[in-house]
């Protein structure tokens, strides 16, 4: 999205930022690329409260505001990094990323809204509204795109869900049919199986554990498919 925020020509864009917010933590996740380096590597997990702002962004997601635009001046600006690059995640950006970032004097960051959180363009000026028209279609496109990945996460937890739930009824299934203690070989082989078939592939054998209190001993039931 960066590459593309380029092609805006629109007051030297100067950094991107998605920045995903988490209602259940409370939280924005910043994914974040910059004209010194165009992706940075990985998550920055800033807490709602932690700054104004990002409370200025949190409130203006939960008002689904369509744009909001935050201009700090030098002042304000260099007080700002301090903050972010002591208090916060954004600590963890590259050294050159944050010498880059500490040159500039001035930013104004213009955001556009969706579903999930907000798109930030970062340059001298606030976007033109050809700019901003740009923006907000990028974070169209983007929230279509989430959506659709999100529901693929959800279906694919619940097929694993589903995989689970009928290893464990295969095992249950087992231990009703047990007549003898000798019959529990049979169910720490099924559940060697079952976890091998779900993809626990690092284990060796499975076994039950049966603890007699009267002698204060345990009984070992243990299958090993190894060899």
């Amino acid at each position: 999205m960066y590459k593309q925020c380029e092609l805006l020509k629109d007051n030297q864009v100067a950094g991107f930022e998605l920045a995903l917010c988490d209602e259940a933590k409370g939280e924005l996740q910043f994914w974040s690329s910059s004209l010194s380096q165009k992706n940075l590597p990985e998550c920055y997990t800033i807490q709602k409260a932690s700054h104004p702002f990002f409370k200025k962004q949190w409130n203006a997601w939960k008002a689904k505001k369509d744009r909001l635009v935050i201009t700090l001046d030098e002042l304000k600006y260099k007080e700002f990094c301090k903050f972010i690059f002591s208090q916060t995640d954004f600590k963890k950006f590259p050294n050159h990323v944050k010498t880059f970032i500490r040159s500039r004097k001035k930013d104004v960051f213009t955001h556009a809204w969706l579903k999930y959180g907000l798109l930030e363009a970062v340059a001298d000026e606030a976007l033109s509204d050809e700019g901003f028209s740009l923006l907000q279609r990028f974070a169209k496109v983007f929230e279509q795109t989430y959506t659709r990945f999100l529901d693929l996460q959800k279906a694919e937890a619940q097929a694993r869900e589903a995989q689970i739930e009928a290893s464990l009824e295969r095992l249950r299934t087992q231990a009703m049919a047990m007549h003898k203690s000798d019959d529990l070989l049979n169910i720490s082989k099924v559940l060697y199986e079952e976890l091998k078939m779900l993809g626990i592939d690092e284990i060796r054998n499975a076994m039950v554990l049966i603890h007699d209190e009267k002698n204060d001993f345990f009984l070992d039931y243990d299958y090993s498919n190894i060899g």
